[in-house]
């Protein structure tokens, strides 16, 4: 975890010789987004240092597949006070982190097709690390996003057909117990 300045350590991790390539996966803290990182360095011979890492903005969206027309809310966290960019496909746009680091853009009424998102940022004349993933969105027309949203809840209702069965059979259960051993009321 980040200190309230975004520092961060690990210490006394076993490498192997010739190590050179680390990657680090971060989630930021209200878990609206993530973003993952490599970077290089010399082949290890002995101990490495390596400080003064500035690590991607997270970077999150409610859904990954929405149906097009919609507004899409782009979030995430980096450093408080800097400028962040989001790539979408071939543009770029532009929010500024507030003084909890969080940052938002609302992408308006996107068209039917599919988004690679990623997020930069700069602070104190420093840019932010390249991310090694990118974040795909899809906007898909309405009669799509609704076929998947009935697919998906018959999906669940199949997988989760227990829920529905266990109570059932139960109230049968009690119905006929009631039934075969209630004494009339005269």
């Amino acid at each position: 975890s980040a200190d309230s300045s975004g520092g961060f350590s690990f210490s006394d991790i076993l490498i192997n010789r010739g190590f050179s390539d680390f990657c680090i996966n971060v989630i930021d803290w209200k878990r609206l987004g993530e973003s993952y990182t490599c970077f290089s360095f010399p082949p290890a011979s002995r101990n490495i240092t390596i400080v003064d890492v500035f690590l991607p903005p997270t970077l999150g969206v409610d859904n990954r597949e929405v149906p097009e027309g919609s507004d899409v809310l782009i979030s995430g966290y980096t450093m408080p006070g800097s400028q962040v960019t989001v790539h979408v496909n071939s543009g770029e746009v532009f929010a500024a982190a507030d003084m909890s680091g969080h940052y938002a853009y609302k992408l308006k009424s996107i068209k039917k097709g599919t988004y690679e998102l990623y997020a930069g940022a700069h602070y104190q004349a420093k840019d932010s690390l390249v991310p090694a993933k990118k974040l795909t969105l899809a906007a898909i027309s309405l009669g799509e996003y609704w076929s998947k949203l009935l697919q998906n809840l018959a999906d669940w209702i199949l997988g989760h057909a227990y829920l529905f069965v266990i109570p059932s059979l139960l109230l049968l259960l009690l119905l006929v117990v009631f039934v075969l051993w209630h004494e009339p009321i005269l």
